[in-house]
């Protein structure tokens, strides 16, 4: 439960503690704009299923992406593109 300050938190019993603000996951849209390419890139790279592929996570019938995780496999693609 949020007490209203930002950042703040208080828990069940009533102790204050730091919250930790976390990043949404991103859908399709949000990794078409963070790379430059289009849908149907992404939606490629997500049905070859490729190790070391697009990291991705299905949530029923939705796919979702970690930003954190879609950065970092952006990253090594530019390493591995540069040799």
């Amino acid at each position: 439960m949020s007490d209203g300050e930002a950042g703040n938190v208080v828990s069940l019993s009533g102790e204050r503690v730091r919250s930790t603000p976390v990043e949404r996951a991103w859908t399709v849209a949000d990794v078409c704009q963070f790379t430059g390419m289009g849908k149907t890139w992404v939606y490629e790279q997500v049905a070859s299923r490729r190790p070391g592929g697009l990291p991705f996570k299905r949530i029923g019938s939705r796919i979702r992406f970690d930003p954190d995780e879609v950065r970092g496999w952006w990253k090594r693609l530019g390493s591995e593109g540069s040799k």
